[in-house]
């Protein structure tokens, strides 16, 4: 039996088009879905200190965004909203106003959100502020997948990094005087996350090994970085470590009798008095 498949269609075209002016009835493609390019939630907790070397009054943090879906040929927009309960930073005063709506580009996939601090209130020196921001949806985004929302943590003293958990096994718990003195010696400001960057593994074992080496002598570490001092203060006994362009910052070290070991300098912790750094 011959038959007229354009004939068969027809209707099928004509119900078509009666159920999308109806608007009820039409098929619609779920959206899109967009959130923040982080490996798990904790690497989301972003820090940044303004104490870290050069010395900037803004400094803008990329939050990476992603979109799960296809690639389209026009620009599309995605929102963002504070979240007040987990936020302490003040708009113009601690960081710039963020914007309406972000626009990713035609056939992007990627989106570097700039987030903008500041650090003139004098109030850095001694706090930590926050700004918690939280992806929404949009006319062009669905927000339904994890890691949409992202924590900006700041202040002008130094931080524990993100990465300091990852390697608590050589670096032990965290302080600000044993961070500074690995900023001073290791060469570096970050390590890698060895259960997702293996291949820079090795860099950061030779960053630690940097430090160690630091720690166990630091007269011989001074003699070959003149930037930096570790000068007597009590005679035989007790010494301070600093960099010379920023004296104001010191760290207090002791000459230990360690028995067979020799004599060891062991350096004090953040409250100058309980705990040491020892490694």
């Amino acid at each position: 039996m011959k038959t007229n498949i354009p004939r068969l269609l027809a209707p099928l075209l004509l119900l078509a088009a009666a159920c999308d002016d109806a608007g009820d009835y039409a098929y619609r493609a779920p959206k899109d879905n967009i959130y923040f390019n982080f490996a798990d939630t904790a690497a989301s907790r972003v820090t940044y200190s303004f104490a870290y070397p050069p010395e900037v009054d803004a400094y803008t943090v990329n939050l990476p965004v992603i979109i799960s879906g296809q690639r389209v040929r026009r620009d599309r927009t995605f929102h963002l909203e504070i979240i007040p309960s987990l936020t302490t930073a003040a708009p113009t005063t601690h960081h710039a106003p963020l914007a309406a709506a972000y626009t990713i580009p035609a056939d992007s996939g990627t989106f570097n959100l700039p987030v903008t601090l500041y650090r003139d209130d004098p109030m850095l020196l001694d706090s930590t502020f926050v700004i918690a921001l939280r992806l929404v949806e949009s006319p062009d985004f669905a927000t339904n997948l994890p890691l949409t929302t992202a924590i900006i943590s700041f202040s002008n003293r130094l931080e524990k990094p993100w990465w300091w958990d990852r390697w608590a096994g050589d670096m032990g718990a965290y302080s600000r005087n044993k961070h500074f003195l690995f900023l001073c010696s290791s060469g570096t400001v970050d390590l890698n996350d060895p259960s997702t960057d293996g291949e820079k593994t090795i860099q950061s074992l030779n960053y630690i090994k940097n430090f160690k080496a630091f720690l166990f002598d630091p007269v011989a570490w001074v003699a070959k970085h003149p930037d930096y001092a570790f000068v007597e203060t009590v005679p035989a006994t007790m010494f301070e470590f600093y960099d010379k362009t920023k004296p104001d910052k010191r760290v207090t070290a002791v000459l230990v009798n360690m028995g067979p070991s020799g004599n060891r300098y062991i350096f004090f912790d953040d409250d100058n008095a309980a705990t040491i750094i020892y490694m």
